[in-house]
């Protein structure tokens, strides 16, 4: 008999009873803050709870899934592509790059090295 009760999947048991447990349950002793969860077979698991009112929420996702998918589809024949279709304009060039920066940018000498571009170091082989 435990003395700070026994705690199956968040809920204090009566003591002296037995109950079922399944893979997958958390059981917690007495005050302690460990969980330990019971590992095993698939095929030892509890069942899922099935309701007539799962059935009409489960139908209700696949609906609202299927809807979403079909104004995805509508905007996307009516050519509407918020920017990022392939006509959107390529921002990989060096030019717009560069049009871009202020001027006291431009000038900076170390620009590559703390801005991510490619890095060019100027040391002589004599150096090496």
């Amino acid at each position: 008999k435990s003395a700070q009760g026994t705690y199956l999947n968040k809920q204090k048991i009566s003591p002296e009873n037995y109950y079922r447990i399944y893979v997958g349950s958390m059981i917690r002793f007495g005050a302690s803050s460990r969980l330990h969860i019971l590992c095993g077979p698939d095929s030892h698991q509890q069942p899922e709870y099935d309701s007539t009112n799962m059935q009409i929420y489960r139908e209700k996702l696949t609906n609202k899934s299927i809807e979403k998918k079909k104004k995805v589809e509508e905007t996307n024949s009516l050519g509407i592509s918020w920017g990022f279709g392939e006509d959107a304009p390529d921002n990989d060039s060096d030019n717009s790059d560069n049009e871009n920066i202020p001027e006291y940018l431009k000038n900076d000498e170390n620009y590559d090295r703390k801005y991510g571009k490619i890095y060019t170091s100027n040391i002589d082989e004599q150096e090496i």
